[in-house]
């Protein structure tokens, strides 16, 4: 247990101090650049996304999941994953005028090309990134992400205010990639042999094959939003879009982390196992809500005096925005450990067939609130996520038992405790009026104080239980250091 939580411990220090770190740099860049050029880059990042889920193919979890995974094994699934990322960027470098003449934009045949590169470089990180999680080093991982976002973002801040407008944005992200990878071999300690296994790719291929359909579906509605927005609406309102969408992510890309790299290898252990499977699998459950509910709450409270102090008053339009997109999150996470369920179990044929089930309301419902504009859009995509979220709960309660009335009592709790806490942080920063960092340290205080409160009255085993465990830890920390003073 303490490896498993020490690894989520990394995982969350990793995902929190690089949003942390680009958050920092984003503060700068918000203020050099103008909401069209992030609105650009975010058209850019739409084809990337599609891409990379050819590229990766599932593998790398196939890999993780794997208990007698090989040498053979990782090179592979290297060789694929180097081969696709060339194939796809070519389709995209030649595309690029394409996707211009589309959004009426030139600008975006060399923007393309550009970002592109990233999918190459990509490629030859993703096993070794595999070996890592696999073996719950997320520790390196973390010093890996750190170091490629500060020298990336730095020389992103030079060029933008050197004037390279959008181009600042693309060479960052080309950067952090190149860092990111080489670091990976490095830390991995692993290079491909000259071998090809058929057997291996079978397996592989017939693991990730199934995940291909469901994540291309998944990122056509994810990017749908990105694609309707810059086309039909306007790139400035994509820019307070993107912007709005890169800080509701951020305690998602957390949660997201925590579950790929630390649920998927723990829940492997006992993928023969339904009643241990259940057990760890309904802990996990809880355990995402109760802290990623917490964030999201303080995020929405404090979001319209952290945009305006940080970003300006130029980005005033992305705080509803952003406060609707963290509640389509917190929607979400009530199922979010779903899909990897099906993954550890080897169901990921059924992750298809609940895609399809899903995305025909889901582009009924997103066709239909096209009509209003970007607050109907978002209105859809809080229903969507609603809806997915209970047609995902299929699967836990298909494949270990764990019926609808039980996912719901387990996560009632938290949802109760985040609607009171967030709606009396409200009630108290109408009642005043002061500066943005003092706004914002009350608002979050409030919310914080009555969360926490309510489930230490509720007495919830899941916060007592790693609330202790964290303390314990911090404490044996600081007594490691005093030690090491003395000394």
């Amino acid at each position: 247990m303490r490896k498993s939580f020490s690894a989520t411990i990394w995982t969350v220090f990793d995902r929190t101090w690089s949003q942390f770190v680009g958050f920092l740099i984003g503060i700068v860049l918000a203020r050099l650049l103008t909401p069209e050029d992030y609105g650009l880059v975010g058209i850019s990042m739409i084809f990337i996304a599609f891409s990379n889920v050819f590229i990766e193919a599932g593998f790398s979890n196939a890999l993780i999941r794997k208990l007698d995974r090989s040498q053979t094994d990782y090179s592979t699934a290297f060789y694929f994953n180097a081969v696709m990322g060339i194939i796809m960027y070519l389709i995209l470098y030649f595309a690029a005028p394409l996707i211009a003449n589309y959004f009426e934009d030139e600008i975006l045949i060399p923007l393309t090309r550009i970002v592109g590169l990233t999918l190459v470089i990509n490629s030859l990180c993703i096993v070794q990134n595999a070996i890592l999680t696999a073996d719950l080093k997320m520790k390196e991982q973390a010093i890996i992400n750190i170091s490629a976002q500060i020298p990336s973002g730095l020389l992103a801040i030079y060029l933008a205010y050197r004037g390279m407008g959008v181009y600042a944005l693309a060479v960052q992200t080309v950067l952090a990639s190149f860092i990111r990878t080489c670091m990976f071999w490095i830390w991995a300690k692993w290079i491909p042999t000259w071998e090809f296994n058929k057997a291996s790719m079978k397996y592989l291929w017939g693991f990730g094959s199934k995940l291909i359909g469901a994540n291309f579906i998944g990122t056509l509605f994810n990017e749908i939003y990105t694609i309707l927005i810059g086309k039909y609406i306007s790139k400035s309102d994509l820019g307070l879009y993107s912007k709005g969408r890169s800080l509701s992510n951020q305690p998602e890309s957390i949660c997201n982390g925590v579950v790929q790299k630390v649920a998927v290898p723990l829940l492997s252990k006992y993928q023969n196992d339904v009643v241990s499977l259940k057990a760890k699998y309904r802990e996990l459950t809880q355990v995402v809500n109760c802290i990623m509910l917490f964030v999201s709450g303080i995020l929405l409270v404090a979001a319209s005096p952290i945009i305006l102090l940080l970003w300006g008053q130029k980005w005033v339009g992305s705080v509803p925005i952003f406060q609707m997109l963290l509640i389509a999150s917190i929607v979400s996470y009530v199922s979010y450990l779903s899909l990897v369920l099906l993954q550890v179990i080897n169901q990921t044929g059924y992750t298809l067939k609940l895609e399809l089930i899903k995305k025909p309301i889901c582009l009924l419902a997103i066709l239909f609130s096209l009509r209003f504009g970007m607050y109907g859009l978002l209105g859809s995509l809080i229903f969507n996520s609603l809806f997915c979220s209970l047609i995902n709960m299929s699967a836990a309660s298909k494949y270990i038992n764990y019926s609808y009335p039980e996912q719901g009592r387990d996560v009632v709790k938290y949802l109760l405790s985040l609607i009171v806490a967030v709606f009396t942080s409200f009630c108290i920063a109408r009642l005043y009026e002061t500066n943005y960092v003092v706004d914002i340290i009350v608002r979050a205080t409030c919310m914080a104080s009555v969360y926490v409160g309510m489930l230490w009255v509720m007495k919830d085993q899941v916060f007592l239980q790693y609330g202790s465990l964290a303390w314990k830890t911090v404490k044996s920390r600081i007594g490691n250091m005093e030690d090491n003073k003395d000394e």
